[in-house]
């Protein structure tokens, strides 16, 4: 059962911004993956042309069409298979690059929000976990709520992370 590691409050606000929720690239072919919409969310996949990045060959991957459990934040693993933070799923599932359900990582609580990999060797899943909305009761089967989840043992590891190595706006480098 994965271990909650992190507790605490973060909060931040944007001001009339679009959501489409989340997106990740796949590290072996040039795809774009994003989650779109609670009820009836899908999982969308664009080919990009390298030359000039625009998407094309747009298929929806997995159609998430009953009401209740929903996509909720995504990342792909080294191998291209994507992984899905299903928001009142008690899980995170795992997907092949062409859709295929793979399994599922099961959680001790309902809403899982977002995944990432991460750790010295990126071998290590962190779930980001949320409790709005959560009666008391559910809290008392939830007690972990809220937190970040680390999952390890899963033979999946991360992709590489590139460098920002430009300037960060007031640094004096500008």
């Amino acid at each position: 059962m994965p271990r909650a590691i992190w507790s605490g409050a973060i909060s931040f606000g944007l001001v009339n911004v679009p959501v489409k929720l989340y997106s990740a690239t796949s590290p072996k072919t040039v795809r774009f993956h994003q989650l779109s919409g609670k009820t009836g969310a899908r999982i969308k996949q664009k080919r990009v042309d390298p030359s000039t990045g625009e998407p094309r060959n747009r298929r929806t991957l997995v159609a998430f069409e009953q009401p209740g459990p929903a996509p909720d934040g995504l990342t792909i693993d080294d191998r291209g298979d994507i992984w899905v933070a299903v928001y009142g799923g008690w899980a995170v599932h795992r997907y092949s690059p062409d859709g295929n359900f793979l399994g599922a990582v099961e959680l001790p609580v309902a809403q899982a929000t977002s995944c990432a990999f991460g750790g010295a060797d990126r071998g290590t899943l962190f779930v980001t976990t949320g409790r709005e909305q959560l009666d008391a009761q559910a809290l008392v089967r939830q007690p972990d709520a809220g937190r970040v989840f680390r999952v390890t043992g899963l033979g999946s590891h991360g992709p590489g992370c590139n460098l920002y190595r430009g300037t960060l706006p007031g640094s004096g480098a500008e």
